[in-house]
């Protein structure tokens, strides 16, 4: 994997989240006036905060993502943020995965091998044998099967 295709990929995929055509997929039906005004944290900031999101809190996730930005300070609310993220309509995540995923399939770092698109690599040659009455013969009894409420089984 060449590391100046991912990241031209990837700076491909920040250049789409700032479109227009995102832009008019971030709407919701019927919504012509959502993302039009430049705002303290515009669609863009919006879907960067939430596509890079680590399962925190929602205040902790916007304060971390301006001090990843390295804006000066956090001038968003969480109500604020949270409002925003409500008017995203969840198919602008769906183009999104799709465009990249486009952009990987026709990258160099895909490769496939016999049809098949290589993932991971073992160089060994060993296949394990998965014994399904492993302590039959000691106990008369398959070791996967679960016991009753009488003990029996």
């Amino acid at each position: 994997m060449r590391e100046e295709s991912v990241y031209e990929r990837i700076k491909q995929f920040f250049k789409e989240i700032c479109s227009e055509r995102i832009k008019e997929a971030a709407r919701q039906k019927d919504d012509t006036w959502s993302w039009t005004r430049e705002r303290n944290m515009p669609l863009r900031d919006i879907l960067r905060c939430i596509l890079g999101k680590k399962g925190l809190s929602a205040v902790m996730e916007v304060r971390h993502f301006f001090g990843a930005a390295e804006k000066e300070e956090q001038t968003v609310s969480k109500q604020d943020y949270l409002k925003q993220r409500q008017k995203l309509n969840p198919e602008v995540f769906k183009q999104l995965n799709t465009s990249y995923l486009k952009g990987f399939y026709s990258g160099a770092e895909a490769q496939e091998w016999n049809g098949y698109l290589v993932m991971a690599a073992d160089g060994s040659r060993r296949t394990k044998v998965r014994r399904r009455y492993r302590t039959a013969r000691k106990t008369g009894r398959p070791t996967g099967r679960a016991r009753t409420s009488t003990g029996k089984g």
